[in-house]
C-alpha cells in the first residue's frame, strides 16, 4: 500500500479561494451564489448499523484499513438548501470539494457523484439513502493536481430540482462499486463543499392588448378585434422575481395561416412592468385577420410567448353623416336666438358599420357620441353663442376609422341682451343695466353665478337697470336672458372682477400738476370700479379654442330695433 500524502488545505484557504462564501442577501437578476453544506454524514461498512451524522473530522470515501488491520468501506453525504433555485433558470452549477489526502496519487482514479435521497438521524450503512442518478464520475490523482480539488457537473441536477420545487438537493460521493473495496482507491475529503451557481429568474407576462386610450384589448381568433389601416400601440405588461430587472417585450405579428410572414420587433421599455411597440397595420390588405403575441426579455432569460390576440384589418372609411335639425336649419335664414339650444339628429344613412359620431363646432372634431346600437341616429343639443354656427360631424366604424366630415352651417337670429355691470365693491351695491334692441322683448332675467333667476320688466326704452351685490372679491359672472312672455329667447353674459381696492383721486397732486410744499391739498377715496370683460356666456359648453367668434361679414335684417340706450 502507498503511504498517503497530506493536503494541508485550512477552512480559511477555501474561503480564499472563493469556494465557500457567505450567503448573499435578497435575489437581484444573474445572481452568482455559492451554497454551503447544512448538513453532512457518512457510513462505514465495518459499523454498520451506526449514524455518522454532523460528525467532528472529515469525509471518507472508498477503503481503508484501521489501525488493528479491520478493512472500512465508506460513502459520504452532503444536503444542500436549493429552495430558492425554485421556479429560477439555473445556468452553472458546479459542486466542488477539497481532498485532504489520497491512497495513490500516481493513477487516475474514478470518483463517483450520485444525487440520492436525503440523508437522515438513522442514516447508516445498512439503511442508506436511496441512489437516485449518477451526476457524473471525474478522475482523481494521475495528471491532475493530487491531492486536489474535485468538480463535478451539477448543472442538470440542480434544474430537475428547481423544476420540482425540491427544498434540498442531496449528493453522495464514493468510489465505483467494482473498486470500492480497493485500499488503493481509498481518499479522504474536507467536508466543506461548495455548490457553485448562477441562476436568474425569467420575466413572465401578465398581459397583452392593443392600447386603446387607457385601456387594452386582446381580440380573440373568434371575435378579432378591429382596427383601421393605420399604427396602433401594441402592449405587454410583465413581472419579474428580480426586484431589480428591467425587461422589454418582443413582439411578433403574422397573417393567420402565414405563418412564414412572420416578423419580430423589440418594444420599448416603459415603468410599471410595461414594453410598448408602434406597429404599422396599413402592410395588411383590408380584411387581413393578424395574429400577435409578445414575451418578456430581461437580458439573460426570456418568457414563454404570451397566449396571441386577432386583429381584423378594417380600410374602408364609414358613410359621411347626414346633419338635420328643425329648430336651425341650414338654408341660409336666420332662426332661432342667441344662446338659445337647439336639438341636432346626426344620421348615419342606415350604415351598420357606423358605431358612434366625432363632432366639434371650432378647431378639432374631438367629442363624441356613442350610437345606441351599430347604424342608429343620435342627437345633439347645441346651443349657439354667435350669429353663425358651423358644427362639423363624422362617423366613425369599430376599427376607428372616420367618414368624410359633412359641414353644417346655419345662422341664427340676434336676441341675445346686452348687459354692462359696474362694480361697486365687496358687500355694495354693483350697477347691472341691460338692454335690448328687439321690440317684442317684455322681460329680464338676471343671475349671479350659479344664483337663482331674478325677472324684471322691459322699460319702453328697451332697457332695465337692477343693483347687486358681489359678497366676495373675485371674479364673478352676471347671466342675462331675454323673455317673450314666457317664452326664451336669448342669453348673454357679463364677466367682472370684484376687488375692494379703493380708488385715489386727486385734483391739487396728479401727473398733471407739482406740488407745492407747505400747500395744502385733497384726496377723494371711493371704491374702485374695474374695467370688465365682457364674455359671450349665452352657454356653457367647452369651446375648442377661446376668444371671440368671426360674425358674418354681411348684416342680416332686423326687425323692431331699439337704440342702445345713452350712457350704456
Amino acid at each position: 500500500m502507498r503511504a498517503t500524502k497530506a493536503l494541508s488545505v485550512a477552512v480559511g484557504a477555501l474561503l480564499a479561494a472563493g469556494l465557500i462564501v457567505a450567503p448573499a442577501g435578497p435575489a437581484q437578476a444573474w445572481e452568482q451564489r455559492d451554497l454551503r453544506k447544512t448538513s453532512w454524514a457518512y457510513v462505514d461498512s465495518r459499523q454498520p448499523d451506526r449514524s455518522f451524522v454532523n460528525p467532528a473530522g472529515n469525509a471518507p470515501i472508498g477503503a481503508s484499513l484501521d489501525a488493528g488491520g479491520n478493512k472500512h468501506r465508506y460513502r459520504s453525504y452532503f444536503t444542500f438548501d436549493v429552495a430558492r433555485y425554485k421556479g429560477s433558470v439555473v445556468h452553472r452549477a458546479e459542486f466542488v470539494i477539497a481532498e485532504q489526502s489520497a491512497a495513490d496519487c500516481a493513477s487516475a482514479q474514478p470518483v463517483e457523484l450520485w444525487r440520492t435521497d436525503p440523508t437522515t438521524s438513522s442514516t447508516t450503512w445498512n439503511n442508506r439513502p436511496r441512489q437516485r442518478e449518477l451526476l457524473g464520475t471525474v478522475q482523481a490523482g494521475g495528471s491532475t493536481e493530487c491531492p486536489g480539488y474535485l468538480v463535478w457537473d451539477a448543472l442538470p441536477a440542480l434544474r430537475k430540482a428547481a423544476a420540482r420545487g425540491e427544498a434540498t438537493l442531496t449528493v453522495e460521493l464514493r468510489v465505483p462499486r467494482s473498486l470500492e473495496a480497493d485500499v488503493a482507491h481509498g481518499r479522504v475529503l474536507f467536508p466543506f463543499p461548495s455548490l457553485r451557481t448562477e441562476y436568474n429568474f425569467a420575466p413572465k407576462v401578465t398581459r397583452i392588448g392593443t392600447s386603446w386610450g387607457a385601456e387594452s384589448i386582446c381580440g380573440t381568433k373568434k371575435n378579432p378585434q378591429p382596427l383601421g389601416a393605420h399604427s396602433y400601440t401594441l402592449m405587454m405588461q410583465g413581472t419579474d422575481a428580480d426586484q431589480f430587472d428591467q425587461f422589454y417585450g418582443t413582439f411578433a405579428a403574422w397573417p393567420v395561416g402565414h405563418e412564414d410572414q412572420r416578423v419580430e420587433l423589440p418594444g420599448g421599455v416603459y415603468g410599471g412592468g410595461f414594453s410598448r411597440i408602434e406597429w404599422e397595420m396599413s402592410q395588411y390588405p383590408h380584411g387581413t385577420v393578424v395574429a400577435w403575441t409578445a414575451r418578456a426579455n430581461d437580458g439573460h432569460d426570456q418568457s414563454d410567448w404570451a397566449k396571441p390576440c386577432y386583429v381584423r384589418i378594417d380600410s374602408v372609411r364609414p358613410p359621411a353623416p347626414k346633419v338635420t335639425s328643425s329648430a336651425y336649419p341650414s338654408d341660409g335664414e336666420q332662426h332661432g336666438g342667441t344662446g338659445v339650444p337647439g336639438t341636432f339628429r346626426f344620421s348615419a344613412k342606415g350604415s351598420k358599420d357606423v358605431v358612434g359620431y366625432y363632432w366639434g363646432d371650432t378647431g378639432e372634431i374631438y367629442n363624441y357620441i356613442a350610437a345606441p346600437r351599430p347604424g342608429a341616429d343620435v342627437t345633439l343639443e347645441f346651443t349657439p353663442d354667435s350669429y353663425v354656427e358651423r358644427l362639423r360631424v363624422q362617423t366613425v366604424d369599430a376599427a376607428g376609422n372616420r367618414s368624410p366630415i359633412t359641414e353644417y352651417e346655419f345662422f341664427i337670429r340676434s336676441t341675445s341682451p346686452a348687459v354692462d355691470v359696474t362694480v361697486g365693491g365687496v358687500g355694495l351695491p354693483s350697477r347691472v343695466l341691460i338692454w335690448t334692441h328687439l321690440e317684442e322683448v317684455t322681460e329680464f332675467g338676471y343671475r349671479v353665478d350659479d344664483g337663482a333667476e331674478v325677472r324684471v320688466p322691459v322699460r319702453a326704452d328697451g332697457t332695465a337697470e337692477v343693483s347687486v351685490v358681489f359678497p366676495e372679491k373675485g371674479q364673478a359672472t352676471v347671466y342675462v336672458r331675454s323673455y317673450v312672455g314666457a317664452e326664451f329667447i336669448g342669453a348673454s353674459g357679463q364677466s367682472v372682477w370684484v376687488t375692494d381696492t379703493p380708488k385715489i383721486e386727486s385734483t391739487d397732486f396728479s401727473w398733471e400738476h407739482d406740488g407745492v410744499v407747505g400747500r395744502p391739498g385733497t384726496f377723494t377715496f371711493r371704491p374702485d370700479a374695474p374695467a370688465s370683460s365682457r364674455t359671450s356666456t349665452a352657454s356653457t359648453r367647452p369651446r375648442a379654442c377661446s376668444g371671440s367668434r368671426p360674425r358674418p361679414t354681411a348684416a342680416r335684417c332686423c326687425t323692431g330695433l331699439r337704440p342702445r340706450p345713452a350712457g350704456s
